[in-house]
């Protein structure tokens, strides 16, 4: 998830199901002084989000996305004893020191977490913008040099 958002640790443990659009592939994050973005995500990473939530016992809107095995939201704590894990089975991680503040500065340009704006709450009757043009396929043309004199 932080590499298709480059969201903030709060920012994913925050989430909750009506943070979701899994229709759409968008993801409503809240993060440091409170500020809300909606962002694109894949459609695959909205259906894991969603499979997730909801075989851990996510029921209500208002639910954590991110839960244990026993269906209680994750905490903090467990959140970063994740990421210790994960440096103890791939050493590389550890020795780069790779962490969600690691991935939050180290998207690519072009990626969904750089591309997106901060925008409204998408609704049902939000008209698709329109596609813009295609850029043009010749190269412009330029002026003609003036003769050299003398020839």
């Amino acid at each position: 998830m932080h590499t298709e958002t480059a969201c903030r640790r709060g920012g994913a443990l925050g989430l909750r199901l009506t943070d979701l659009d899994t229709h759409r592939g968008l993801v409503r994050l809240t993060e440091k002084g409170a500020a809300l973005r909606w962002q694109p995500i894949t459609l695959d990473l909205a259906a894991h989000l969603d499979d997730h939530a909801r075989t851990r016992g996510a029921v209500l809107p208002s639910d954590q996305l991110l839960r244990y095995r026993n269906g209680r939201p994750i905490t903090s704590r467990r959140y970063d004893h994740l990421w210790k894990r994960i440096g103890e089975q791939l050493p590389w991680v550890a020795t780069q020191g790779i962490s969600a503040h690691w991935l939050r500065h180290a998207t690519p340009p072009g990626s969904n977490a750089t591309t997106a704006a901060a925008s409204p709450a998408p609704t049902p009757d939000t008209p698709t913008p329109p596609a813009q043009p295609p850029p043009p396929t010749s190269k412009p043309t330029c002026k003609p040099s003036p003769p050299r004199w003398p020839p």
